[in-house]
């Protein structure tokens, strides 16, 4: 199901089952916020349940071509205080990734051709590498808060790598790299929202009740998660982000 669909699936309910208008009183960025805080429980309950299984690969999002910039290990926000030791770090810091138990939403830290992979480990690992014989010429990084650090060997001039996860809001996630000349562009609503299709109903019947205060009959749900598949949602033309 579509991300527009879900949004008219909510506001049509709301409304009685009649037909949504662009003077709605339901704010399509709080739908959005909702749709992203229900979406996240669900996806972590499943993960949780599947731990060994590769289920939801297919809900990964790619964030295409993502630039590095080289960075003082302080990284001070004035430049005040430098240890003349660097690392690079991505030039935009990551939507924010899916809560799970260490870096289990982050599948993919790589080279752009998708294949080849960077060690994700710990700042702890980070420090004592450089002093590791075996270790100190590779690659390595390690997550911050939304942000990832690159300890990489002298005179290395990685630039660009690729990384894909499950990220907590999916539209920041696809909207990553907007802007930019990233060929996967931004999204306009209009591709499939990446979690499992039956997970859909119990997260609009959620949104329903928890914060509008509504229950909703499965039968009268189902149908009305139809409509929104085949009927054209009307969402303003210009969503707040």
């Amino acid at each position: 199901m579509k991300f527009d669909e879900i949004i008219y699936t909510i506001k049509k309910l709301a409304e009685g089952g009649g037909i949504t208008s662009d003077d709605s009183r339901l704010n399509p960025r709080q739908i959005n916020a909702w749709i992203s805080y229900y979406r996240s429980k669900l996806m972590y309950d499943l993960r949780e349940k599947i731990k060994k299984d590769n289920s939801l690969d297919q809900y990964v999002q790619d964030l295409g071509c993502v630039k590095l910039i080289c960075v003082d290990k302080a990284d001070c926000c004035d430049g005040s205080y430098k240890i003349y030791d660097y690392y690079k770090k991505l030039e935009k810091p990551l939507p924010k990734l899916l809560g799970m138990i260490g870096s289990r939403s982050l599948y993919f830290v790589g080279l752009i051709d998708k294949i080849t992979s960077i060690p994700i480990g710990t700042s702890l690992k980070a420090r004592y590498q450089q002093y590791d014989e075996y270790t100190k010429e590779r690659r390595f990084c390690f997550l911050v808060g939304n942000q990832i650090y690159f300890s990489l060997p002298k005179y290395d001039d990685l630039e660009v790598v690729n990384i894909r996860g499950i990220f907590e809001d999916p539209d920041l996630a696809a909207n990553y790299n907007c802007g930019t000349d990233n060929p996967l562009g931004c999204e306009d609503g209009e591709s499939e929202y990446p979690m499992p299709g039956y997970l859909i109903q119990p997260m609009i019947a959620s949104i329903m009740k928890n914060e509008l205060n509504i229950t909703v009959a499965t039968r009268m749900l189902n149908d009305n998660v139809n409509d929104g598949r085949q009927e054209k949602p009307q969402i303003p033309s210009q969503q707040t982000k």
